[in-house]
């Protein structure tokens, strides 16, 4: 066999899904020093949407190829079954590539200062305080320190994209900041 008829003749660096795992990673690492250059609570959040997102795409390049071998050595399932499970991989891989675009977008959007009156509050089971605007808007609260009451009117810092309130302030009944 020469080297052009073999799979493995080019340098580990310039196979296609290992171009894509350095972009992976290259991207998480912009993501972390444009991120660097904000104040604690919004750097927190930045972090977890661009490091959460480019952690997932890259644990996903390594499973994906795995995945596939497995099913190579073994039988396969049958056609549709496979079908179902290549579109719940491409759900996934679109969900994580998301993830990722939406820090990287708030990472270069400064946060929006804006008034909001809360609807509802609640707290699900998988983290923090998430609350409701008047607008229909949802948002998860990152900060601690941050307590909104149902019916309360304040200015809020969010960021647009990852939906989450960084910062608060109560807002003037008469309307003024």
């Amino acid at each position: 066999m020469t080297q052009t008829e073999s799979a493995d003749y080019r340098k580990w660096y310039r196979k296609k899904r290992n171009i894509a795992r350095i972009a992976i990673v290259l991207t998480g690492l912009i993501g972390a020093v444009i991120a660097a250059s904000y104040p604690s609570d919004e750097r927190r959040v930045l972090w977890t949407e661009i490091g959460s997102g480019s952690a997932a795409l890259l644990f996903y390049s390594y499973f994906v190829p795995y995945l596939r071998a497995v099913v190579k050595r073994k039988i396969a399932p049958p056609a549709p079954l496979r079908y179902l499970f290549l579109a719940l991989l491409g759900v996934m891989l679109l969900y994580m590539v998301m993830l990722l675009g939406g820090g990287l977008l708030d990472a270069i959007r400064e946060p929006e200062t804006e008034r909001v009156t809360i609807a509802e509050r609640w707290n699900p089971k998988r983290g923090g305080d998430q609350v409701r605007t008047s607008e229909g808007d949802i948002y998860e609260i990152y900060a601690e320190r941050v307590r909104l009451e149902e019916g309360g009117t304040y200015w809020v810092k969010t960021f647009r994209y990852g939906n989450a309130i960084i910062g608060v302030g109560r807002a003037d009944p008469d309307g003024a900041k």
